[in-house]
């Protein structure tokens, strides 16, 4: 294995919180599970830039980036699940609709590229940072709608513009800026 470096390691603290995430859902520990994601939510606002800034970019480390952010969401997700059952009640055709997007925008990737992509669309970082937003004001203070909806609504378009993605490019990128990007630089179907 090569060398990880400084970005990889923040990066690679998603996936080791995991277990502990994990350990705190079955515990009922809802504080340690606050602070835990909330660190892992701080790692994934960190490790692109420090990954850019101190020239660390890599493949390694986009996987361990794109691993990492879908450890997060699906422990937010149980997080949610275990500590505010009622906000995924009340608000459940939301999280279907966000859950349908997703798992079509998995099974299109799958089919396609026989793999999950990395694409690290601006859409994405902007639509996971309001949901961590969110379910950080949800488990710190109460339910935001102000947050709520901003982030289903982003979340959606998120996954619909990685859907075309998936549908457009013939082979999977990484760190791809979004659908505007690629259809300016020419990129098409084969």
């Amino acid at each position: 294995m090569n060398k990880l470096s400084t970005a990889d390691w923040i990066s690679l603290y998603r996936i080791i919180a995991v277990p502990f995430l994990l350990l705190a859902l079955v515990l009922m520990q809802e504080n340690w599970f606050k602070y835990l994601l909330l660190l892992s939510l701080f790692s994934d606002f960190i490790d692109g830039p420090v990954a850019r800034r101190l020239k660390q970019t890599s493949g390694l480390g986009s996987s361990l980036d794109s691993v990492g952010d879908l450890l997060t969401q699906v422990l937010m997700v149980a997080g949610l699940f275990r500590f505010r059952p009622e906000v995924l009640q009340e608000y459940v055709v939301w999280f279907l609709v966000l859950l349908g997007l997703y798992l079509l925008q998995v099974l299109c990737a799958l089919v396609k590229y026989r793999k999950l992509t990395s694409f690290h669309t601006y859409l994405s970082k902007m639509a996971f940072l309001l949901l961590g937003m969110f379910v950080l004001a949800l488990f710190f203070y109460r339910f935001a709608s102000w947050l709520f909806y901003p982030a289903m609504v982003v979340g959606m378009l998120s996954l619909a513009e990685e859907i075309m993605l998936v549908l457009r490019l013939p082979v999977p990128k990484e760190d791809v800026k979004g659908m505007l990007w690629v259809w300016k630089s020419g990129d098409k179907r084969k």
